[in-house]
């Protein structure tokens, strides 16, 4: 039973660190294509190609954040209300990171990109908000009853909870000044590079959460 335990956690453990090292690639993929669209190389390529590795970045961390439920949360004992606002937050990052990766598709095929991108960064910046509570939540029940030196990594983590609401935020407003008509293209550019930021920097923290984790173990 105790061998069994242990290799449903090593490979919980292999599960998470690819998740958070591709969410990682994800956001650094969106910063790169990102500012290659803001010195107008092909920016209308490269906003598209930036949502569709963003939303498979949330489709990912959208796993990740399951996974690391049913190892973390279960050992917590969560009411019934935190697992269902736990499971909302990450179907709804899961969603939005599909609708991207469709968007951005659209876009590549030149249907609407004025209105499709704003969109895309409109339901990426939802999807990083409610994603960023299932990830306190998370974070939260996960650093209880660990020694303080392991806590600074969980400290890391909370600070890449609210880079991504305040991310989210300015993504929401960027959207809707792009669906107004104000420069779309351009604030989508920036909307994409800013969420790829956040999703970097939460790919980063986990992976180092996780190897701290490791060096303990």
């Amino acid at each position: 039973m105790e061998e069994s335990l242990q290799l449903r956690t090593g490979s919980s453990d292999n599960i998470l660190m690819g998740a958070s090292t591709s969410g990682l690639a994800g956001g650094a993929a969106a910063i790169v294509l990102s500012i290659l669209g803001l010195v107008h190389f092909a920016p209308t390529t490269m906003a598209a190609v930036s949502a569709i590795a963003l939303g498979a970045a949330f489709a990912l961390n959208g796993g990740l954040l399951a996974t690391e439920r049913s190892r973390v949360m279960a050992r917590a004992h969560p009411t019934t209300l935190e697992v269902v606002e736990f499971a909302g937050g990450v179907s709804v990052e899961a969603v939005a990171g599909i609708a991207a990766i469709v968007l951005g598709i659209l876009t590549l095929l030149h249907i609407e990109a004025a209105a499709l991108l704003p969109i895309g960064v409109l339901v990426l910046g939802i999807g990083i908000i409610f994603s960023s509570g299932a990830l306190a939540r998370l974070n939260s029940a996960a650093q209880s009853h660990k020694p303080m030196f392991e806590r600074l990594t969980y400290s890391a983590v909370a600070f890449a909870i609210a880079f991504h609401v305040l991310v989210g935020i300015g993504a929401i407003v960027l959207a809707i000044l792009g669906l107004i008509g104000y420069a779309p293209l351009l604030l989508s550019l920036i909307g994409f590079l800013g969420l790829g930021a956040a999703v970097m920097l939460s790919g980063a923290s986990m992976t180092s959460r996780m190897l701290g984790a490791t060096t303990v173990a």
